[in-house]
């Protein structure tokens, strides 16, 4: 009869256990999202998220771009302004540079593991996304228009601190009889906020009123809601 052959159990199970200790200490944290903010003034402001909370940031910046033909990605890093960059944290996730230089990468700690190295950004600002108009009433109010709208942003990374602004109208006639609109900005509201209340906004009539939403932060906006429409009777 042939002799099975007997397997090391411990001898496997220690060898098995090793891998996986290998495994997760070269498992890099993935790079953080890192956009511009925009240039104000000549200094430019990027913004580094992280999927995580972080124990400490890194900023390379520099007016040199990234020429992979020229020089590796750990040679752009040492010929940058790296790690000396100041950077303001903002959240636990979240922190911004603000600098006078053309290009910015990014990369963050947790524990004693550096995440990846973002992708080198630009200063070309990234268009925000739109808000999205989800209630807009209007109501007479005496021969004048009360005004309610509500919006949702999912900003996608973008910060919650920007600006709201509101611009409504609504369709009258002109002298010579030809249809216009008439408008206003009707508020500028603070992030987080989502919503904007107005009294006495226009004068009451049998048309219609629109209102649209766009968010703005610093020298970056996003482009308007589609617009909503409502009349009073």
């Amino acid at each position: 009869m042939t002799a099975q052959p007997k397997i090391n159990r411990r001898g496997w199970l220690a060898i098995w256990l090793q891998e996986r200790r290998r495994a997760r200490q070269n498992k890099s944290l993935p790079a953080p999202s890192l956009v511009s903010l925009g240039t104000v003034a000549g200094n430019t402001t990027w913004r580094a998220v992280a999927p995580v909370a972080v124990d400490d940031w890194q900023f390379c910046t520099t007016d040199n771009a990234f020429d992979p033909g020229i020089k590796s990605f750990d040679q752009w890093v040492q010929g940058a302004d790296f790690p000396d960059t100041e950077f303001v944290t903002i959240n636990a996730t979240t922190a911004t540079v603000t600098v006078d230089f053309a290009y910015c990468a990014a990369r963050y700690r947790v524990g004693a593991t550096w995440s990846s190295w973002t992708s080198v950004v630009d200063t070309t600002p990234l268009v925000p996304p739109a808000p999205v108009v989800v209630s807009f009433q209007v109501t007479d109010n005496g021969g004048l228009i009360d005004l309610s709208v509500v919006w949702t942003w999912d900003g996608q990374g973008w910060p919650d601190d920007g600006n709201f602004t509101v611009y409504a109208e609504y369709a009258d006639q002109d002298q010579d009889g030809s249809d216009i609109r008439r408008g206003t900005v009707a508020g500028v509201i603070p992030g987080p906020g989502r919503t904007l209340s107005v009294q006495g906004i226009f004068p009451a009539a049998d048309t219609d009123y629109y209102c649209k939403v766009q968010y703005h932060k610093g020298a970056a906006a996003s482009a308007y809601s589609a617009e909503a429409y409502s009349n009073p009777y």
